[in-house]
């Protein structure tokens, strides 16, 4: 849901085909199944992430996993609060600044922030779960690197690299704690990275706006 709901502040057009199809979505199993039977398959369904959204257990990789590494954890509505908080903030940020990019680089940055919010606030995101991300990180990574921009693009490959590897080399240390700060603290990075370029490639649009200059009159 938060990948659609991005994918519209994105690309608005899509607006009416989700407004049809998520409806067609949600009725579709009523057409294979009794309506009491699937209507309480539904009702289970959102129980269930409701339950696991209040996940208090210091083994998930999501922005939870980092701060119960430092005692610093999210509950209850607090934790609701911020989720909700930061994905109307996504919301808006892919709105006013992604949506104004232009493509292929408006498609990678909407794909690092839905997989980026997907795995920071999932509360149930495990460690394997990252290679969600790695796709984005991936196709960034050859973006910067096909642009120009190589140390940008080493950088990304090496937050790659280092989710992928050093959860298995430090392990004999750490224990598997390791990777549920490790992950979502450079998940952050990177988004804040994106949210870093975006910012700037505004900026340096609204500088180079010409400037109204009338002609003198004889």
């Amino acid at each position: 849901m938060a990948a659609m709901g991005l994918a519209w502040a994105v690309y608005p057009p899509l607006g009416w085909r989700l407004a049809l199809g998520v409806p067609v979505f949600l009725a579709f199993p009523f057409a294979f199944g009794p309506a009491d039977y699937v209507a309480g398959q539904w009702r289970a369904a959102w129980e269930n992430l409701r339950v696991c959204s209040e996940v208090t257990e210091h083994r998930f990789a999501d922005l939870n996993g980092l701060l119960r590494t430092f005692g610093i954890p999210l509950t209850g509505r607090t934790s609701l609060a911020v989720r909700a908080g930061t994905g109307v903030s996504f919301l808006l940020a892919c709105y006013f600044g992604v949506r104004r990019e232009l493509e292929p680089r408006r498609a990678l940055l909407w794909l690092g922030a839905a997989a980026g919010y997907l795995m920071l606030f999932n509360p149930i995101t495990e460690a394997n779960s990252y290679a969600i991300l790695a796709p984005a990180l991936g196709l960034m990574a050859h973006w910067e690197l096909s642009r120009g921009t190589r140390p940008l693009g080493w950088l990304f490959a090496g937050m790659a690299l280092t989710m992928g590897l050093l959860p298995n080399l430090v392990r004999p240390l750490l224990g598997n704690s390791f990777a549920l700060a490790w992950h979502p603290a450079m998940t952050i990075a990177f988004l804040s990275i994106l949210t870093w370029q975006v910012t700037r490639s505004r900026s340096s649009a609204g500088d180079r706006k010409p400037s109204l200059q009338l002609s003198p009159c004889d």
